[in-house]
């Protein structure tokens, strides 16, 4: 079935990652996406990420299906409670993010191996664990994480430095009193440049602080981690609607040409009432499922594309 996918995609022009697929407890697929990565720095907010979601699934208000990283190649994972068609629609969905990461303009600035760096940045803060002890690491990462929206994306991960403060002599105006109050009379003054700090207006927090605040080596590099996660997670936040709607626009294309070759009526059955519960409205005007606001608006461009 996964050929059968891929073949289909690429016949529709869809270019994505190879994908390493994998089938997990529930408990697993949970840690994953309170983590967002497979292996990542410790900490308490994360355990909470995971509680919630796990009292959200079990209250029957939300349901998670799978779960996909952006990375070269994309690591995809499927919960193993699953239905077999539940999952068959789950690997389409993941061929048109895998698509959408590879593509999408943000994304191609990201870390395409950010799951391993992840991992090697969780060794070290480990090791400041160890070193100066949990409540010190996790104090510092609490107000890491409180900025952790607070990127400047335009500005990019990689900054110099503001310019250095610089002495100018420039010529002044003269006054024939100027003797009499003791003021230099040799037409020239001292003018302090870039005086202000920080010379603009800066909402690169994170990073701000790491180069600028009186930090030690090992909480800069705390505040320097949770910054380039900070970048790698950004797309994910901005592109929420686009994303999600597309991949679901393309799951359900690819079920449609499935149906007609190798589903059963049954199974297709189960494959709509699975897809209604993903695409449904939401609970109220205040709160829209992007899920369903996306493959609205991807279906709407396909409606005024075939109508031209």
């Amino acid at each position: 079935m996964d050929a059968w996918f891929r073949n289909k995609a690429k016949e529709m022009g869809v270019d994505f990652f190879p994908i390493s697929w994998e089938v997990v407890p529930e408990e697993v697929l949970l840690e994953v996406m309170s983590y967002g990565l497979p292996t990542r720095s410790r900490h308490w907010s994360y355990g909470q990420s995971y509680q919630y979601q796990k009292l959200q699934g079990e209250m029957g208000m939300s349901k998670v299906y799978e779960l996909i990283i952006n990375s070269d190649p994309s690591h995809a994972f499927l919960l193993e409670t699953n239905t077999d068609i539940a999952n068959i629609m789950v690997i389409a969905h993941c061929y048109f993010h895998s698509a959408y990461f590879k593509n999408n303009y943000l994304f191609k600035q990201t870390d395409r191996q950010m799951v391993y760096h992840a991992a090697e940045r969780a060794q070290r803060v480990d090791d400041y664990i160890m070193q100066y002890g949990i409540e010190r690491v996790e104090h510092v990462m609490d107000i890491a994480l409180a900025m952790d929206k607070n990127i400047d994306w335009n500005r990019g991960i990689h900054r110099k430095l503001y310019p250095q403060k610089q002495k100018v002599y420039r010529k002044k105006k003269k006054s024939e009193y100027d003797d009499l109050y003791g003021k230099d009379t040799n037409g020239y003054k001292e003018v302090l440049i870039n005086a202000e700090f920080p010379p603009h207006k800066e909402y690169d927090l994170l990073w701000f602080l790491a180069n600028y605040a009186d930090l030690e080596p090992w909480e800069k590099d705390i505040f320097e981690i949770i910054r380039e996660e900070s970048y790698y997670f950004y797309p994910q936040y901005i592109t929420k609607i686009c994303n999600e709607g597309f991949a679901s626009y393309g799951h359900a294309e690819l079920m449609y040409a499935l149906s007609n070759e190798l589903l059963s009526a049954e199974e297709y059955l189960e494959f709509v009432k699975i897809h209604e519960r993903v695409v449904q409205p939401g609970s109220s005007k205040l709160d829209i499922n992007p899920y369903f606001l996306g493959f609205t608006i991807f279906n709407d461009i396909k409606k005024k594309w075939d109508e031209r």
